[in-house]
C-alpha cells in the first residue's frame, strides 16, 4: 500500500519528555512526534515509541481523546515504516484500523 498523505516525523524535543515521562527510547534513537491534522481538520499529535504509541485528537472545544497502540517497534524506522505501510488516509478510521484502540 502506498501512503496518500504526508505524515512527517520527528525526535522528541528535550522539553517533551517532561510531558511524556513514560515514553521509552530506543537504544540510540529518541521517540517521534509527529503533528498535524486529520483530513476532518481535526489537530492531532502522535508519539511514537518503542511499545507502541498514543495519537491526541482535539476537538473544536479543544477537548481531547486518545487512541493506543500496544505494539513493540525494534527501532525508529520500524516505527515508521509501520504507519507509511498502514495508514494511507489521515482518518479516524484508518488508525483504529491500524490496530489503534480509543482509550
Amino acid at each position: 500500500m502506498t501512503i496518500t498523505t504526508d505524515i512527517t516525523f520527528r525526535e522528541i524535543s528535550e522539553d517533551e519528555w517532561e510531558i511524556f515521562t513514560g515514553a521509552q527510547s530506543w537504544n540510540d534513537e529518541e521517540p517521534l512526534i509527529s503533528e498535524g491534522h486529520l483530513n476532518d481538520h481535526t489537530p492531532y499529535f502522535m508519539l511514537l515509541d518503542r511499545n507502541g504509541g498514543c495519537i491526541l485528537l482535539y476537538d473544536s472545544q479543544d477537548q481531547q481523546g486518545c487512541l493506543q497502540l500496544n505494539l513493540e517497534f525494534a527501532h525508529q524506522a520500524e516505527a515508521r515504516a509501520f504507519i507509511y505501510d498502514n495508514i494511507q488516509r489521515l482518518t479516524l478510521e484508518c488508525f483504529i484500523n491500524a490496530g489503534f484502540m480509543e482509550v
